[in-house]
């Protein structure tokens, strides 16, 4: 059972992007859904720097609501694009992520 830890003045932890998902709301205009991974290994990955800057602006330079780890919600809009390895580029931010005990990812 995963149990969530809320604190006050969280740590801003740094996670990555693993899964995106493009989906419209009721009037047809796009919006992303995005799940977030604490492991680069398990992060979203791109062959050129240049598909992660271009997902990157088309849909996550709005921001992303996020549950918080103060309690509430908080949207963040920090992306930014780093290079993992050769041909590896993920996209990562900083926030008040929620961490769940028991979580693998």
């Amino acid at each position: 059972m995963l149990e969530s830890v809320v604190m006050k003045n969280p740590p801003m932890l740094k996670a990555y992007v693993n899964h995106l998902t493009t989906l419209r709301d009721r009037h047809g205009d796009p919006h992303a859904e995005v799940q977030f991974t604490f492991k680069p290994d398990y992060a979203r990955c791109y062959e050129t720097r240049q598909d992660a800057e271009n997902e990157r602006v088309v849909f996550l330079s709005d921001g992303i609501e996020i549950d918080s780890s103060e309690g509430g919600k908080v949207t963040v809009k920090n992306f930014r694009v780093e290079q993992r390895g050769p041909k590896q580029f993920v996209i990562s931010c900083e926030g008040p992520f929620i961490q769940r005990r028991g979580a693998e990812s």
